[in-house]
């Protein structure tokens, strides 16, 4: 079996519900993770939009990738997609600085992150510099930062509409998520490679609301097994 994990970062904000009717003041609540509460993208979700990528983009292996949607003949695919887990979010700054936000990592997300790596004996890396570059992600010793400050709620109404409104919880822009892609067999390991290729820095649209923008994230990362094909062992933050 080989495993890859893909980082995403959020471009603009990103909306995936929940499905439930409610009765909250928050008309469209995110989907979440039913054991650690922090907002997710199921598997069926990062599938389906993966595959919508492939399609529009016509890039090749499409149904040996995802599985045939024939109406005739419904086949599984050769990779497995998990579920989109939250690694990291903006929080904005309220005592001033050089920037009016930054981006912390809530502590269960970090070791559920580290987690996924040494179960699929990946490549150790730093969380802190996940992003690259100049901008740092704070980890944080527990989850009270996401716990006070939560998510950011839009109203919403339809377009030409003054009383239709409605409250829409969202991941805010420069959020990070990660998932896994498992190549099961060795055969279906080259059409792992060839998915890798295919989303490599490219930008993807999740969830809902494509037509307002949410959504579009791009790959900032990919994480594969090291030289010795099994973790190293050595702890990074």
């Amino acid at each position: 079996m080989k495993a890859k994990i893909f980082v995403i970062e959020c471009l603009t904000n990103l909306h995936v519900g929940n499905g439930d009717v409610n009765f909250n003041i928050i008309d469209n609540e995110v989907e979440r993770d039913v054991v650690t509460g922090f907002p997710t993208i199921n598997s069926s979700g990062v599938k389906g939009a993966l595959r919508a990528f492939f399609e529009e983009n016509d890039l090749s292996n499409i149904n040996e990738i995802f599985g045939s949607e024939s109406s005739k003949v419904t086949t599984s695919g050769a990779l497995k997609f998990l579920s989109a887990n939250l690694l990291a979010l903006p929080i904005r700054s309220i005592s001033g600085g050089d920037k009016p936000y930054s981006i912390h990592a809530p502590e269960t997300a970090c070791k559920d992150f580290k987690q996924m790596i040494k179960n699929f004996q990946l490549e150790n890396i730093s969380i802190a510099d996940i992003k690259g570059g100049d901008e740092k992600i704070t980890l944080d010793q527990d989850n009270s930062c996401f716990e006070k400050y939560g998510l950011p709620v839009i109203a919403r109404n339809s377009v030409g509409e003054q009383t239709n409104l409605w409250y829409e919880e969202v991941v805010p822009h420069k959020s990070i998520f990660y998932f896994a892609v498992v190549a099961s067999t060795s055969e279906s390991e080259n059409l792992l490679e060839i998915f890798t290729d295919s989303v490599r820095e490219k930008i993807i649209q999740f969830g809902a609301n494509a037509s307002v923008g949410y959504g579009l994230c791009k790959v900032i990362k990919v994480i594969s097994r090291n030289e010795e094909g099994a973790n190293n062992g050595q702890e990074q933050n």
